[in-house]
């Protein structure tokens, strides 16, 4: 990382599986001044902190950022509420999956534990409570330092909001895997493994409290899909006349690419 950066510091976020395991991990670039001192090192210098730890099976991992003009939970009032300072959406705050509900109650007791958490990292260090959730919902714990987003739990099933759709009885997490954020115009969304690499999937976009969006435009909208891997471009391919279903907001997909991902459509 050779050269200068402007930028008296860029957070990063990482999960720390390798040294601290379950640990979050807080990484920023170095001042100029410092990074003056390291130019000769090929590889750079990255300072890192501990913002919390006890987050079982700790995976994907991202800042929530400002929600622009536009975006649901920018113009609308009843939505807002949950991006301002110290809320669970809150800009500044991280947003991580994590294998284990914290003791909230399974609203699928076959299918995988999982949740999103909501992280103050100016609170950190600190240590999860194991089974802070227990209650279910979005729980808080530590004077708001963490939250719950979303869980495997009934209070995040798409029957919440939307009882009619083919996917009603799914939850908006079980074993995430990725979350992304459409800031522009959108909302969080989650990858889920439920049924592992190889079994059937779900994405899902959330509202801000946590369940999957109200209204879909084709709550009981059906496909006949089957997605398998292309061995020779490593990508999910559409084959007919094996069903899945999707409901405008939250769809299922089969098959997995070579990591284990999630095939979209």
């Amino acid at each position: 990382m050779k050269g200068l950066w402007r930028q008296r510091i860029h957070l990063r976020f990482c999960t720390a599986s390798g040294m601290l395991p379950s640990a979050l991990v807080a990484a920023g670039l170095l001042s100029a001044g410092a990074q003056r001192a390291a130019a000769d090192d090929a590889w750079g210098i990255a300072a890192t902190s501990i913002i919390a730890t006890g987050i079982p099976g700790a995976g994907a991992v991202t800042e929530v950022g400002d929600f622009l003009l536009g975006s649901p939970l920018h113009d609308k009032a009843p939505f807002a509420l949950f991006t301002q300072r110290g809320s669970v959406l809150s800009p500044k705050r991280v947003l991580v999956a994590s294998t284990s509900n914290f003791g909230a109650p399974l609203a699928r007791p076959n299918d995988p534990e999982g949740s999103i958490l909501s992280i103050d990292p100016a609170a950190g260090p600190i240590v999860v409570p194991r089974a802070f959730a227990a209650a279910g919902g979005q729980a808080t714990a530590l004077a708001g330092a963490v939250q719950v987003y979303a869980a495997q739990n009934s209070a995040f099933l798409n029957s919440v909001r939307n009882p009619t759709a083919v996917t009603s009885e799914l939850p908006a997490v079980s074993l995430p895997l990725g979350i992304s954020i459409n800031n522009g115009n959108g909302r969080p969304w989650v990858a889920n493994a439920p049924n592992g690499a190889i079994g059937m999937g779900t994405v899902t976009v959330l509202d801000p409290q946590g369940y999957p969006l109200a209204g879909p435009p084709k709550p009981a909208r059906r496909r006949r899909l089957h997605w398998q891997r292309d061995e020779s471009k490593h990508r999910c391919t559409p084959r007919p006349n094996v069903r899945s279903s999707r409901s405008g907001h939250n769809h299922q997909s089969a098959g997995s690419d070579r990591q284990g991902g999630l095939c979209r459509h």
